[in-house]
């Protein structure tokens, strides 16, 4: 038998119900990869206080939070706000992060958020 014709066999011996049954795993494996995506704007409890907070801090405007966590134990903080430009307001927020989350200067990292209209 050539290759073409076990191809044509085993396809046929599927049936149209072997192929439904493949396409649906394929696709719950394409909704469990999409759902696990590290891009997914999953926010903590804490991470959406402090955006909250930090807010509404004079000059941050618009800010996004990220908490790293490790076994518990914060390891690194990321602080996006629209006022970051000005250095005042960035040690502002960065000291607010600190106090909040009790974490050295080092692990807590303000940056400008770029711009949307650009």
């Amino acid at each position: 038998m050539t290759g073409a014709g076990k191809k044509e066999k085993w396809m046929n011996r599927l049936g149209a119900g072997g192929w439904a049954m493949i396409g649906a795993l394929a696709l719950l494996c394409l909704l469990f990869m999409y759902s696990q995506r590290e891009d997914d704007p999953v926010k903590t409890d804490m991470e959406a206080r402090m955006e909250r907070l930090l807010s509404k801090a004079e000059g941050a405007g618009k800010t996004s939070v990220m908490i790293n966590e490790e076994d518990g134990k914060v390891t690194g903080v990321l602080i996006v706000s629209e006022g970051a430009e000005n250095i005042s307001v960035r040690l502002r927020i960065q000291e607010a992060a600190r106090a909040l989350l009790n974490v050295d200067n080092e692990r807590v990292h303000v940056i400008p958020m770029e711009d949307e209209g650009k």
